[in-house]
C-alpha cells in the first residue's frame, strides 16, 4: 500500500469489532514506525498511554465522554506530550555523534540548545504539542497500511484523563486514538467534503 493509498483509505471509524484483538508486539511495531515521525532536534516529545484490557478501557471510556467505541477497539492509546522532552538531549547528541551527524566538538552547543526550551515554556508546550500531533498522524497511516482501522478523539476530559491514569505534571494528553477492525456491519459513507487546493492556497501573500 502507497501513503497515497493509507490516506484514501483511512477513515475515522465509530463502530469497532471487539471481538479482534491487537496483540501488544503488533502494537509497538506500530508504535515504532510512527515514531519515525519529524520533531525539532529530533527529541521526540511524544509518549503513549496504552489500554488493553477491558478494566483500563473502561476507565478510558469515562473520561472520554463515554464513546461506546473506546470499549469496542482492541487498543486505545492516549498521546501524551512529555515537556520534560530537553532531557533526550544527552541521548540523541551520543547518537548523532555515533553516526557523523555531529562532531564530538559540536555535541554540547547541540545539549545547550536542546535545553533553550525550557527558557521559554510556552515555546516548549508548542513544540511538543506540533511533533505528537505529527506522531499520530504517522501512526494512523501505518496502522491503515497494516489493515488496522483507527478512530483519533478530541472529544476527553484532559484534567480527568490525567487524574485517572496518574500523569505527572509534565505530561498531559493531547489525542485519544482507538485501533482496532472495523464492525462488519457499519456503514461507511462516502469521505465528507475535502476543499481543495484552488480554495485553502494562498500563493505569495494572503
Amino acid at each position: 500500500m502507497t501513503v497515497t493509498e493509507a490516506l484514501q483509505k483511512r477513515r475515522a471509524i465509530p463502530s469497532f469489532d471487539s471481538s479482534i484483538q491487537i496483540s501488544q508486539q503488533e502494537l509497538d511495531k506500530l508504535i515504532d514506525l510512527a515514531s519515525l515521525a519529524p520533531s525539532s532536534m529530533n527529541l521526540q516529545p511524544w509518549e503513549l498511554l496504552v489500554c488493553f484490557t477491558e478494566e483500563d478501557k473502561a476507565r478510558m471510556q469515562a473520561v472520554t465522554m463515554n464513546q461506546k467505541k473506546v470499549s469496542e477497539a482492541s487498543a486505545v492509546l492516549a498521546v501524551i506530550c512529555n515537556l520534560d522532552f530537553p532531557e533526550h538531549a544527552d541521548a540523541i547528541a551520543e547518537a548523532n555523534v555515533s553516526r557523523g551527524y555531529i562532531t564530538d566538538e559540536r555535541k554540547a552547543g547541540f545539549i545547550e540548545g536542546a535545553h533553550s526550551f525550557k527558557k521559554n515554556s510556552q515555546a516548549l508546550r508548542e513544540e511538543a504539542i506540533r511533533s505528537c500531533n505529527l506522531w499520530a498522524m504517522s501512526f494512523m497511516l501505518v496502522a491503515t497500511e497494516a489493515g488496522w482501522d483507527t478512530a483519533p478523539m478530541g472529544g476527553f476530559v484532559a484534567e480527568s484523563l490525567s487524574a485517572e491514569f496518574g500523569l505527572p505534571d509534565s505530561r498531559f494528553p493531547i489525542l485519544v486514538i482507538a485501533v482496532g477492525k472495523r464492525n462488519p456491519d457499519l456503514k461507511v459513507h462516502e469521505r465528507s467534503l475535502r476543499f481543495p487546493a484552488s480554495e485553502i492556497r494562498h500563493v505569495g501573500n494572503w
